[in-house]
């Protein structure tokens, strides 16, 4: 934790799109959960409609309306997602240039005599494997992952909201 704490203190500049990142895992995360509470009241209303509660033609339009929302939140989580997905590939990328510029820097003030000891094929591939690394691992906790431990979180939270043991 502490070494990505440490690479996020390095891309400081990079904090609008942390920030545009993780709005987006909470806009994604939030359409999604409304699909299933939209499904339960349409389930309930089908289940007034068939018990004689609630008048079929009443009943129908409800459903159509839910279906209407279920679309519309589907459509916001594919939207939204891939917006937040954008965001996480210009990180990645500017992260990479923050960083490949920083080791490169740390190269050049290194003394002559410790390149002497190296083989340049092992100072370029530690630069491209470790940057390359660290950057794809940062686009896939900011594409996927981030949403996926925020809906986490929230279906744990309505569930023991619903259902505390």
């Amino acid at each position: 934790m502490t070494s990505l704490l440490r690479i996020v203190r390095f891309t400081r500049a990079l904090a609008p799109l942390y920030t545009a990142i993780i709005l987006c895992s909470v806009l994604t995360a939030g359409a999604g959960l409304a699909v299933p509470f939209l499904i339960g009241h349409a389930t309930d209303t089908v289940a007034a409609a068939v018990g004689g509660d609630t008048a079929t033609g009443t009943a129908v339009r409800t459903v159509v309306l839910i279906a209407g929302a279920v679309l519309v939140a589907e459509l916001a989580v594919t939207v939204i997602s891939n917006v937040g997905g954008w965001f996480g590939d210009v990180m990645s990328n500017r992260m990479r240039t923050i960083l490949s510029v920083r080791y490169y820097d740390k190269l050049l003030h290194l003394p002559q005599r410790w390149f002497d000891g190296e083989i340049t094929g092992t100072i370029v591939a530690r630069l491209n494997r470790s940057i390359t690394e660290i950057t794809n691992f940062t686009k896939m906790m900011s594409n996927s992952f981030a949403s996926m431990l925020i809906t986490t979180a929230a279906v744990l939270a309505i569930s023991a909201w619903y259902a505390w043991p």
